[in-house]
């Protein structure tokens, strides 16, 4: 059996101190009352045991997620870092901590456990969620009582800075900022992360109609393609303070110069490189996976429910995941004939296939805007290789 790798999504908690206006976990449809159930201090141990004992030599990223992770407290943090600190020297694993957090928790407190862990980050770096200048975060990114948190989500990753770990910001895009990708590229480089991540805001209804602050595709490619603009007119000037990597542009580059891609819905292999754990023992490949829409070809089943060997199968043994690959398979055949399928590899595949399940014209605009965007790209890259 070859070393497993995996990035392994802990969903300890699906309750949170923000409503933000677009946020997934809250709107979709199974969670339209969602399950505030924690996952216990003791439980998440056991999985991280479960799986050391179970896969020797593994090498597993545990991404802290929710809800909002850091409702779970600092101590029950501490606890689990420091088993996996403990399984780490006591066993054969190479186990990786990754926090994405809404960043308004963060305070003294935080940064003292998170500073005292931080050798376990891969590469120090705490991802926190921003969508940009004050006005345009607080349209969207707003508490139970309706206020904004700009300020508070600013001041957290200013904490998590000066305690010397690296930030990745993930903004929204979605259409209280879609107008304005140069403000935004110009106010989130002033943050100085050691990454940008650009996520599109894709909400719709069962027609296709945008709704809950959604952007269509060609709007999320016209906004990535003017922050490659900015990023790239600022390029001769960065220096090695002032690197700035953005996400999706900097995985589209890796792919055209066949490089090591990170972000999943680029690289030929795909949801089965992921497991996400929800707080009631659900296994799930991916979070993207529909639960209502996608349970034969994503759900894994409920680990608090399998013994050891029906864990180390569902893991381990290809035939388990017949359903998974032939889902796969299905939307992969689709991408033989396009033109930048080497580069985008078939995308997100739970992705797309909702939205060719709400409408063909959505599921066409989405590829087309993946071109769009992958070409003007390409473009300025190649032109760049030809010059060196």
């Amino acid at each position: 059996m070859e070393n497993l790798k995996k990035t392994i999504i802990l969903k300890s908690t699906l309750a949170c101190n923000l409503r933000c206006k677009y946020c997934y976990e809250f709107n979709r449809l199974n969670h339209n009352k969602p399950d505030v159930q924690n996952m216990s201090a003791e439980t998440t141990v056991n999985i991280i045991d479960q799986f050391s004992r179970l896969f020797p030599k593994s090498i597993i990223l545990w991404m802290f997620h929710g809800g909002e992770p850091l409702t779970i407290g600092t101590k029950t943090f501490n606890i689990i870092a420091n088993h996996i600190r403990e399984i780490n020297q006591s066993r054969d694993v190479t186990y990786k901590i990754a926090l994405q957090t809404n960043g308004t928790l963060i305070n003294d407190n935080w940064c003292m456990a998170l500073n005292l862990h931080k050798d376990l980050f891969s590469e120090r770096i705490v991802s926190i969620s921003i969508d940009g200048t004050k006005n345009y975060n607080d349209d969207a990114r707003i508490t139970q009582a309706g206020e904004g948190t700009f300020d508070r989500i600013k001041a957290g990753i200013e904490k998590i800075q000066l305690i010397g770990m690296n930030t990745t910001t993930i903004s929204v895009v979605g259409k209280h900022n879609v107008k304005h990708p140069k403000e935004i590229y110009r106010f989130i480089r002033e943050l100085n992360p050691h990454m940008a991540k650009f996520i599109p805001c894709y909400n719709f209804d069962e027609h296709g109609k945008t709704e809950r602050l959604g952007i269509r595709p060609l709007e999320y490619a016209d906004f990535i393609c003017s922050i490659f603009d900015c990023w790239m007119h600022d390029l001769p000037t960065m220096n090695d303070d002032r690197w700035l990597v953005i996400d999706p542009i900097a995985t589209i580059i890796a792919s055209i110069r066949h490089s090591v891609v990170q972000w999943c819905e680029y690289r030929r292999e795909k949801c089965e490189n992921f497991l996400n754990i929800l707080p009631n023992g659900d296994l799930w490949l991916c979070d993207t996976f529909n639960q209502d829409l996608h349970r034969k070809s994503g759900y894994r089943g409920n680990l608090f429910e399998m013994t050891d060997d029906e864990l180390m199968r569902i893991i381990t043994d290809t035939q388990e995941l017949f359903d998974y690959f032939q889902f796969k398979e299905d939307l992969m055949r689709e991408c033989d004939s396009c033109s930048v399928n080497e580069i985008c590899n078939g995308g997100c595949l739970p992705l797309r296939h909702v939205m060719r399940t709400i409408s063909d014209e959505l599921a066409v605009e989405h590829c087309e805007a993946k071109r769009k965007t992958i070409r003007r790209i390409k473009e300025v890259v190649e032109y760049a290789m030809l010059e060196s």
